[in-house]
């Protein structure tokens, strides 16, 4: 019985030596898996501060020769005055210059990337940065390797001079505010010279000689770094000496502190009140007088027009339709690189030739002896006004070349330049409605450009139908792009895939044609005007809304609003203007549900 029982306890022992032997092989196993060496690794990056059109070398080991790697920064970026942008995913093409580095040149769109729209002084991003190359086999994972707790300050080409004024002076009434007097700054930042007594600066145990070495986790390069990001309070880095092996963060109330610009923590009591507001006016309140008349107007023509006639009235048809065909082609090139002709000429030359090709149409249907006088009198009051509002949009943005306006904007429609602030959105309402007074001015007789009931001869005149089409289109193509975000999708690596390319041009060409469908659309609601209209109503109405414009914009640039508080007000347009469409929308069905009114002929 002894002996069974033994016979049969071993083959348990046995089975559990077995396991034992098989868990140390696995474990041995994955030790030598841990011990191989990896086929791509990070080990730094270098340097850590640069400035625009500077080199990035990444180091590191297993580099492929030859190659270009998709470089993703991500992690936090925080700017001088501005909230923290959590979660980044910032994309750079790199080059492998040797198998143990790649360079990343640090171009002006990746630059604005992390120092936003304003350009400000500069940014700050920690987090990780992955390098990653696309495998040779199909269907394979990407190669890749990441390092970690990577800090990399970040300095754009240019800041505008107003923005750097206004952190300035914020900057000094901070250190004002902290009791402090400090000397120039230093690469390791900021040196405390002399601290008033009493003053907060004290109470939370500053001294002279003590280095501001951050603020919101920004690292003080300038003294326009020295600009709160909230309105309640700071994290304050110190460093107490050159050698001080750490930093030293000291949290500071701002009780007290009364900043000039609004705190962004209001952005989204701003957002509500503001979209309350569009409800309240567009929905619940009843419309003018002007509105609903034009209102009826368009459900008159939509009545007696059929789609085919709407699109032969926007594109025209023969001739008149491959112009437009092959100006929708040429204006998509301008979302292929960053200029057509030069980065200074892009902008001037396309508004001189949308002017020229609109006076030379005025010039063609002009009649009588003073021809070129009388056209140029209807001409030149609302070109002035739209060159006025583009002046304005220079002023404002700071950037004159047509593709720096557009890389200061964002996809979505509350970043356009439009919805940036009150007076961006003046300045966008000067330009479209002085194009829209440009198409209104006619001479005597001439019906508007999309009737489809133009007489005989009016179509016969094909050179000035396409010369004016034309003028207009291109105008439209610059306000698209200066007011409405131009060519700007989602951002993607630098540089874009080439279908995302050609997608950004064709979004360009469907809002100028949104655009100009528009102009031309409320040009033809009502009848034509004479010279004396336009002046009129371009002095009376517009002229004082570009004035206002310019007193907006200046005051948003003097305040200097935070980009959340620029979201809360472009998101609120964006809504007032959708509500609109949509309320346009369902009155123009109602109007079409309802019997057209007829004269009595006895009348």
């Amino acid at each position: 019985m002894d002996a069974g029982a033994g016979l049969l306890r071993l083959p348990a022992r046995a089975l559990a030596t077995g396991l034992l032997l098989v868990g140390l092989l696995a474990a041995l196993a994955g030790c030598e898996r841990d011990l191989s060496p990896p086929l791509l690794e990070v080990s730094a990056i270098e340097p850590r501060e640069v400035d625009t059109l500077d080199r990035l070398e990444i180091r590191g080991v297993g580099f492929p020769q030859g190659r270009r790697a998709r470089v993703t920064f991500r992690g936090d970026v925080r700017r001088a005055g501005e909230p923290e942008v959590r979660g980044a995913a910032i994309e750079a093409e790199g080059v492998v210059a040797s198998p143990d580095r790649v360079e990343v040149t640090v171009t002006e769109q990746l630059g604005d990337r992390f120092c936003g729209r304003d350009r400000a002084t500069h940014a700050t991003f920690a987090g990780s940065v992955e390098v990653a190359f696309a495998s040779s086999a199909a269907g394979a994972p990407p190669l890749a390797a990441e390092k970690r707790n990577v800090t990399l300050d970040v300095r754009p080409s240019s800041v505008r001079a107003d923005l750097a004024a206004s952190r300035s002076q914020e900057a000094a009434r901070f250190l004002a505010f902290l009791g402090l007097t400090t000397l120039p700054p230093t690469p390791r930042g900021i040196r405390v010279d002399r601290v008033a007594p009493g003053s907060p600066a004290e109470r939370h145990g500053i001294v002279p000689g003590d280095l501001l070495s951050s603020l919101d986790g920004v690292r003080i390069l300038e003294v326009t770094d020295l600009v709160p990001a909230s309105s309640r309070k700071v994290e304050l880095g110190l460093r107490h000496g050159d050698d001080a092996p750490s930093e030293d963060v000291r949290t500071v109330a701002l009780t007290g502190f009364a900043g000039e610009r609004i705190p962004s923590e209001l952005a989204p009591a701003l957002l509500v009140a503001g979209l309350a507001l569009a409800v309240l006016l567009l929905l619940l309140l009843p419309g003018p007088a002007l509105l609903v008349a034009a209102e009826v107007r368009v459900a008159s023509r939509v009545r007696r027009t059929t789609s085919s006639e709407l699109a032969q009235a926007l594109f025209g048809s023969g001739s008149v339709a491959i112009v437009s065909a092959v100006a929708s082609i040429m204006i998509g090139t301008f979302a292929l690189g960053p200029h057509v002709l030069a980065p200074d000429l892009d902008g001037a030359v396309l508004v001189v030739t949308a002017l020229g090709l609109l006076f030379v149409a005025r010039l063609a249907l002009a009649r009588g002896r003073f021809a070129f006088l009388g056209s140029l009198a209807r001409f030149a009051v609302p070109a002035a006004l739209l060159l006025g509002a583009l002046v304005g949009v220079v002023a404002t943005t700071g950037a004159y070349r047509l593709s720096e306006i557009v890389d200061r904007q964002g996809a979505a429609p509350w970043a356009w330049t439009f919805a940036h602030d009150p007076g961006a959105a003046a300045l966008g309402f000067v330009y479209v409605a002085a194009l829209v007074a440009i198409a209104r001015v006619r001479a005597t007789g001439q019906e508007p450009t999309l009737s489809v009931a133009a007489p005989p001869a009016t179509r016969a005149k094909r050179p000035a139908e396409v010369l004016e089409r034309l003028g207009i289109l291109l105008a439209a193509t610059l306000g698209a792009a200066v007011f409405f975000g131009g060519w700007q999708l989602p951002r993607t690596a630098a540089p874009a895939p080439l279908g995302v390319v050609f997608l950004g041009g064709l979004l360009l060409v469907l809002k100028a044609w949104l655009l100009a469908g528009g102009v031309l659309a409320t040009a033809s609601l009502g009848v034509s005007w004479s010279w004396k209209d336009a002046t009129s109503f371009c002095v009376r109405r517009l002229l004082p809304a570009l004035i206002l414009a310019a007193a907006l914009a200046s005051a948003s640039r003097l305040l200097t609003l935070p980009q959340p508080v620029e979201a809360a007000f472009g998101a609120t347009l964006v809504a007032m203007v959708t509500l609109l469409a949509l309320r346009t929308t369902w009155r123009v069905r109602s109007a079409l549900s309802r019997p057209e009114p007829h004269a009595s002929p006895f009348l």
